[in-house]
């Protein structure tokens, strides 16, 4: 009897240090959490009216656009019909991304698959300033992007 108290004395020490070891680990992820929603930065700070240059790589497939007077061409043949509605949401999409956190001293790029990316978008602004997007691989553990 007196082996059984031990072993049921044990068993609600282990349990309650489980149970502090979740709180402590929960409470720590929703610090982390709050802290890099508030990190979150744009990658572009301007609205999709002042893009009018659009260059993307996916794959082996590359495109150039460019707009002038609110009419998209594509710049390898200006006579290919182009749906400016569409790739006006392509790019309020992809201006919308925001960096969750910079890498500081990444190191090799490689790593990240960054030195063959999947995506790479360029926009130019009105001003002549470009911005780029490169899209590498993605992190298995937490669902993002490089």
């Amino acid at each position: 009897m007196k082996k059984k108290g031990i072993v049921l004395a044990f068993g609600t020490i282990v349990t309650g240090c489980l149970f502090a070891a979740y709180f402590v680990l929960k409470t720590h992820n929703e610090n982390l959490e709050k802290e890099t929603s508030s990190t979150e930065a744009a990658i572009f700070d301007g609205n999709t009216e002042e893009v009018v240059g659009l260059a993307f790589s996916i794959g082996d497939t590359q495109a150039e656009f460019q707009c002038q007077d609110g009419t998209w061409t594509l710049l390898e043949d200006e006579t290919f019909p182009v749906d400016g509605s569409s790739l006006d949401s392509l790019m309020e999409e992809i201006l919308s991304i925001s960096a969750v956190r910079t890498l500081d001293n990444a190191g090799d790029i490689s790593e990240y698959r960054l030195d063959d990316p999947q995506n790479v978008f360029t926009f130019t602004d009105t001003n002549g300033t470009e911005t780029t997007v490169t899209v590498g691989d993605t992190n298995e553990t937490t669902g993002d992007d490089y």
